[in-house]
């Protein structure tokens, strides 16, 4: 497993993974560390889905021999890296996951992919992560302060109550003024919003 943060790694251990089985994405010497693990076979297979720069070329490089590594982050990082033709050499293979190709191009694989996959996560009882943070609605902006701080760690929800008093945006002070000899043009808006922008256009202009 990789982690980013003393949080992440306090997740993995809650399922109980062993410490030298979680490895820190900073690691300058993460292939170093991996076929030390490995008794210098490297994986077998390697899902990566938030590496870039340094740490995804390292972790291509722990790539056994004969091994598959599977690049399911977004499409630019794969166009962006180098990689190395060392593991090419030992018989791997690096494949590109495009979730957002795949289901516009093939839906119906992606449909057999999640039927199948229903049954293997019932069956090996996986269980889904614990941490959770909750702040109520009126705290909303405190919870995205809580996301920039430590990222998608866990779960962060955000509650609504009848008794919360959430905090919006004064009107602006400069009222809308329209030329009513001008000419506006709304694309599309047969929506609520445009019907509400059609109507604002009117009763200010």
């Amino acid at each position: 497993a990789m982690v980013s943060s003393e949080e992440e790694f306090s997740i993995m251990e809650s399922f109980s993974i062993h410490r030298d089985h979680i490895f820190g994405a900073g690691d300058e010497d993460l292939a170093a560390d991996i076929k030390r693990l490995t008794q210098g076979k490297g994986f077998d297979i390697i899902l990566n889905h938030s590496l870039t720069g340094e740490a995804f070329r390292q972790l291509w490089l722990a790539t056994a021999s004969s091994g598959i590594f599977i690049d399911a982050s977004r499409a630019e990082v794969s166009n962006e890296a180098v990689l190395s033709i060392v593991p090419f050499q030992r018989g791997a293979s690096f494949h590109i996951m495009n979730m957002d190709l795949l289901l516009k191009e093939n839906p119906s694989l992606v449909a057999k992919i999640m039927k199948d996959a229903g049954p293997n996560l019932r069956k090996f009882e996986i269980q889904s992560i614990t941490s959770k943070n909750v702040f109520a609605a009126n705290r909303i902006g405190k919870a995205f302060e809580y996301l920039q701080i430590h990222g998608n760690v866990g779960r962060t929800i955000v509650s609504f109550n009848h008794s919360d008093q959430v905090p919006i945006s004064p009107r602006a002070r400069n009222p809308v003024i329209l030329d009513k000899n001008s000419t506006y043009i709304i694309a599309g808006g047969l929506g609520g919003l445009g019907h509400s922008l059609a109507w604002f256009l009117i009763e200010n202009g």
